[in-house]
């Protein structure tokens, strides 16, 4: 701008830019002038003379010369002195549309929509995990064949290799059926075979947690088969030798690492001390355990005296060395719950209406929409027999869940597996007697047990801190029952009740949504 006001908007800048030059250009003199507000004396005593710099220049000069000279010449010339298109200006867009063309043509390549498609990148993941883990181990590199299997009883061997044949025929048997009904019903074989191979090297925990789970998943698998469209009568031809190839690998690798994990013991002094024990005080091949004695009563085995003060080492591990980790799995379920209520909404009851002469009835209900065309009708187990068995059933399963929640600090059992119990009750009893049971719950719907046992959880997680207690810190005593052994309590068992009640919930809840959705 010109005229008296606008040179003010640059007459200041000019003023503090001239200084800034005359600084530069005379630093010894422009020290001289300026020292009298200087504050830092002997700020410009090494700063070279005028006459100096310019007759022994250094490269900051030279090169603080050129930039002057060609700012001079580019200022005066008329090269910039019209719009210039930047080159850079298109770069931003070409490159944004270049990776969006990229994008589409990754996502259409891996986001096929098939599954398979993602269990082999998945899988061929895996592989390459545990090969190169294998590569840098020299103890994974080295499986252990153990012979002791030999050397037990008859009967032993007989069910040990009965069920490793089971297991073994099951898993190669899914792949070649196409029936997807038989496929679940062989994967049940296989899980079952699995729960007696528990059964028989002593792990009654896993066997009863690996049976209820295989009721529960057997039942959703039937369940949300209905729901999904036939199968293609062709199936492709191509590949099968791929997947062979690639099946074996996987099966080879996993056996390799089982059989090279199982190699890898443990050799602290406490656990030589406690195989001795075990060995000088087992009787036939039953497995003893070395009591802690204080004031006369057993506080616990002495391989889990230092923590958890219980005798059941999976119910321990789950609720107090591993309470963490257990805290985050429910949550997971729960969002899964949450996911599967969300995607399979309810459909109002107000939307069906019975058709001229049929009854809504426990054995029977025809659904029909606004039009009397049939909907569907409830999947139920309606056989008299069953109806009533259930009626004395379902209260005797929940009797030995509660029995199954409370011994599993000593003994096996726990939250989890109490609720896997209580779960395969009452769906059966809901798959007998349909939805109106699932209504005569109310309040104490799924929904709200999830929402109790997560806060139950977290609150029993949450409480120690404000007595100065880590996170997840249990409490443990005895409470005498006259003559008998003092039962052993522990403060974990609430946060085992909120495992309990969010299994509760979320197998019940997906089952008899799922039952909804057929309906």
């Amino acid at each position: 701008e010109g005229g008296f006001w606008g040179a003010w908007l640059w007459l200041p800048a000019a003023i503090l830019v001239s200084l800034q030059f005359v600084g530069g250009v005379a630093p010894g003199w422009f020290g001289g002038f300026v020292g009298h507000v200087e504050t830092n004396f002997g700020a410009w005593d090494h700063l070279p003379s005028f006459w100096h710099a310019i007759s022994d220049p250094g490269v900051p000069l030279i090169m603080s010369g050129i930039a002057i000279t060609l700012g001079v010449i580019l200022g005066l010339s008329q090269l910039w002195r019209k719009p210039v298109t930047d080159p850079h200006n298109g770069l931003f867009p070409a490159a944004y549309v270049g990776l969006q063309r990229l994008g589409g043509v990754v996502f259409r390549r891996v986001q096929t929509g098939n599954f398979r498609h993602y269990v082999y990148a998945t899988m061929f993941a895996l592989l390459i995990g545990l090969w190169v883990t294998m590569s840098g181990d020299a103890g994974l590199r080295k499986p252990v064949i153990s012979t002791d299997l030999w050397s037990a009883r008859l009967g032993f061997i007989l069910a040990a290799v009965g069920l490793a044949a089971l297991i073994v025929l099951t898993a190669l048997m899914i792949p070649m059926i196409r029936s997807r009904i038989v496929r679940v019903l062989i994967l049940g074989t296989c899980g079952f075979a699995v729960t007696g191979m528990y059964l028989l090297y002593q792990a009654p925990d896993l066997a009863m947690t690996q049976l209820m789970f295989e009721i529960i998943s057997v039942l959703i698998f039937l369940l949300v088969l209905r729901m999904l469209p036939e199968e293609a009568v062709k199936r492709p031809k191509g590949g099968r030798l791929f997947r062979a190839v690639f099946g074996s690998m996987i099966g080879v690798t996993i056996g390799w690492l089982v059989l090279a994990i199982g190699g890898f013991v443990e050799t602290t002094p406490e656990v030589e001390r406690l195989g001795t024990w075990f060995e000088a005080n087992s009787y036939h091949g039953e497995m003893l355990t070395p009591p802690v004695i204080e004031d006369g009563v057993q506080i616990a085995p002495a391989q889990y005296a230092r923590g958890g003060g219980g005798n059941n080492v999976v119910n321990v591990t789950l609720v107090d060395f591993r309470g963490y980790d257990t805290l985050g799995e429910i949550t997971v379920l729960a969002i899964a719950a949450m996911g599967v209520f969300a995607i399979l909404a309810v459909v109002p009851a107000s939307r069906f209406k019975p058709a001229s002469g049929q009854h809504d009835s426990t054995e029977y209900a025809a659904r029909f929409d606004h039009r009397g065309v049939q909907y569907g009708r409830q999947i139920m187990l309606s056989t008299p027999l069953l109806r009533t068995t259930m009626k004395l059933v379902l209260p005797l399963a929940l009797l030995f869940a509660g029995y199954e929640f409370f011994k599993g600090h000593n003994e096996p059992g726990g939250g989890f597996v109490a609720g896997l119990v209580a779960s395969v009750a009452l769906a059966v009893y809901r798959m007998s007697f349909g939805p109106s049971v699932m209504r005569g719950l109310k309040p104490v719907t799924p929904t709200l047990c999830i929402a109790m046992g997560l806060l139950i959880a977290l609150t029993t997680a949450v409480t120690p801190m404000l007595f100065g207690e880590p996170f997840l810190r249990s409490a443990t005593g005895f409470i005498e029952r006259g003559g008998a052994d003092p039962y052993h309590w522990a403060t974990a068992a609430f946060f085992d009740l909120g495992v309990f009640l969010v299994v509760v919930g979320v197998s019940l809840g997906i089952i008899n949504r799922l039952l909804e959705e057929l309906e």
